[in-house]
């Protein structure tokens, strides 16, 4: 009898250290040791000197119902276990993920940090370069501008001297003209002495010929008188 009654108050003892172990675990598991070791304290000394529990106090089915209730927690917190465990491996699978991402991402960064700044270098090369172009461009434009601006001023001389030239064409025109003009008037001069001198040559010819059948007959006349005195001498 008092054999089955430590079994019993064993039982009601184990029940009440599941219980306890339950409740603790849900509620604070960083008090769990400290709890199971006093109730386990309790639980030994109800079983080496007895216990002040009363076998008729306790009901056999009600500790039944407890214990698979107990069970049934356990099981329950075992598969949470299983699932925690499951939860807690893809969480880790995810960290070393994003771990071994933000890595390639670091090694990505620092490649993409390399290629931009060997991307700015060339830039600041080009822009080096394209300011010293517009530096060159701006002197070759200033010198055109130069340039034009002698052009303008050759024109302008140019003008100028051709409407001089212009003006003394014209005064040569004029000159010209009044040359023509006086050349008419030679011309008519001209005639007017030549028709003259033809008509005065007319005049003196007529003249000539008179004197010239005056010579023709005394030189006949001689010619007769010698022809004469010849004969007589014959």
């Amino acid at each position: 009898m008092r054999q089955n009654r430590r079994l019993t108050n064993l039982f009601a003892a184990g029940s009440m250290v599941g219980l306890l172990a339950i409740t603790v675990f849900l509620f604070d598991s960083n008090r769990l040791p400290t709890a199971l070791a006093a109730q386990l304290s309790n639980l030994t000394a109800a079983v080496e000197g007895g216990s002040t529990l009363d076998a008729e106090t306790v009901d056999p089915l009600q500790l039944q119902t407890e214990n698979e209730a107990l069970r049934a927690t356990i099981q329950t917190m075992q598969a949470r276990e299983v699932e925690f465990q499951t939860m807690i491996a893809k969480a880790n699978e995810t960290l070393t993920q994003f771990e071994n991402n933000a890595s390639a991402q670091v090694s990505d960064a620092s490649s993409t940090a390399a290629t931009l700044g060997q991307r700015n270098q060339e830039l600041q090369q080009a822009v080096q370069l394209l300011q010293d172009r517009e530096t060159q461009f701006r002197t070759q434009l200033e010198n055109a501008n130069q340039t034009i601006r002698e052009l303008e001023g050759a024109v302008q001389q140019r003008q100028s001297a051709l409407q001089t030239l212009q003006s003394q064409n014209g005064e040569l025109v004029k000159a010209v003209q009044l040359m023509q003009e006086r050349e008419r008037q030679y011309q008519a001069q001209l005639q007017a002495a030549t028709q003259a001198l033809q008509n005065s040559g007319a005049t003196q010819a007529g003249s000539s010929g008179s004197s010239a059948n005056s010579n023709s007959s005394y030189q006949e006349h001689e010619e007769h008188h010698e022809h004469e005195e010849h004969d007589d001498d014959d």
